[in-house]
C-alpha cells in the first residue's frame, strides 16, 4: 500500500495495489476510485482533504492511528506501509 498526499491538489490518494490500471470512478464528489479492467479496486483518491480535517482529528482523538501504522509513531505521506 502507498499512501500520497499532494497539498495544492487538497487530495490524498491510496494506492493499494500494483495491477494495471482501467478507469475510474466517481463514488461522490469527494471520493473517486481507479479500478482495473476486472473492476478489482486498485486506489482511492479523497479530494478536498482539508475539508476533512475535523473528522480525521476525532478519529485521532479516539483511536492511536500511529499505532496502527504497523507500529510506527510517525508517517509520511509519501512512504509506502
Amino acid at each position: 500500500m502507498r499512501i500520497t498526499c499532494d497539498p495544492q491538489a487538497d487530495a490524498m490518494s491510496i494506492k493499494f495495489n500494483n495491477l494495471p490500471y482501467h478507469h475510474t470512478e466517481q463514488v461522490t464528489d469527494l471520493i473517486l476510485i481507479g479500478l482495473s479492467e476486472n473492476q478489482d479496486l486498485i486506489s482511492i483518491e479523497l479530494l478536498r482533504l482539508s475539508h476533512c480535517a475535523d473528522g480525521i482529528q476525532k478519529i485521532a482523538e479516539k483511536y492511536d492511528i500511529r499505532e496502527t501504522m504497523h507500529g510506527k509513531r510517525e508517517c509520511n505521506c509519501n512512504e509506502e506501509i
